[in-house]
């Protein structure tokens, strides 16, 4: 499936609320890292994945969807679906593209967006530094990654220094 050139903010709105993911690429024809990873972006969605959307942003023509996604750094890579950003991605390195087709690819459900991980990060906060939580109480931590796993208070402890 080619790469899709998107033109303006409502085609940007419009194809970023599939229920299928939509990956996206924000470059600009400044950006040296950018022309390095077009090609390799291009060739992955040239492999014919099934289910998932390939899209293009120039940063510099569309300021207004720059903007409204926050894009401070180029080349920068997101997965979208029903509307929620579900990933992202910085950087020149073609594993980063691979990594994203096979999450999209796999219907991978991404469970968590940055608002979720924001707020359960701050109640971990807060249980880390509470000296009368119960060792035994099982508490989510989240990773970098947004993958989430359960843990025992007294692991997530040893593990993670408490902040004031």
């Amino acid at each position: 499936m080619p790469v899709v050139d998107i033109a303006s903010l409502e085609q940007f709105d419009q194809l970023t609320k599939a229920s299928i993911p939509v990956i996206i690429d924000f470059t600009a024809a400044w950006c040296g890292p950018c022309r390095t990873m077009s090609p390799i972006f291009d060739q992955a969605s040239n492999k014919g994945t099934p289910n998932v959307i390939f899209a293009k942003v120039d940063i510099d023509a569309h300021n207004d969807i720059a903007q409204k996604n926050n894009i401070r750094s180029v080349p920068n890579f997101m997965i979208f679906q029903g509307g929620v950003k579900r990933q992202e991605k910085l950087g020149a390195n073609a594993a980063t593209i691979d990594q994203l087709v096979a999450l999209a690819a796999a219907g991978y459900q991404f469970p968590i967006n940055a608002a979720t991980r924001a707020i359960s990060q701050t109640v971990i906060i807060n249980f880390s530094t509470q000296t009368t939580v119960n060792s035994r109480r099982k508490i989510l931590c989240f990773d970098l990654r947004s993958i989430y796993c359960s843990k025992t208070f007294k692991e997530f402890e040893s593990s993670h220094k408490a902040t004031p």
